[in-house]
């Protein structure tokens, strides 16, 4: 499954390693209701920026980094999305949600 980020336009796949590796890291409920939101996240989230990959991954041409911010239970989260591109496909790497108080 991929997903178009509306500001980018790009195509970021869905893979079941992200969303494995979010359920076993997860401690809160809030944390593991967030996964379900995934898709939404990368559609609305704002891109911050792109770099080379720092570990000179083989196949990995770049990571791209994304933010957005939901509510989850009335707690405010700021969603961290990090996308690694190869040469035929983005794909999401990885996925954190951190509470903050909303000042």
């Amino acid at each position: 499954m991929a997903v178009a980020n509306w500001e980018t336009d790009w195509p970021i796949e869905l893979s079941s390693r992200v969303v494995k590796e979010w359920r076993a890291k997860s401690r809160t409920r809030e944390r593991i209701l967030s996964i379900q939101l995934l898709d939404m996240m990368i559609e609305g989230a704002k891109f911050l920026k792109t770099v080379e990959d720092s570990k000179n991954t083989p196949g990995i041409d770049d990571v791209s980094y994304f933010e957005n911010q939901c509510k989850i239970n009335g707690k405010p989260f700021r969603i961290n999305i990090t996308v690694k591109r190869t040469e035929n496909r983005r794909f999401a790497y990885y996925y954190s949600a951190v509470g903050f108080e909303i000042k």
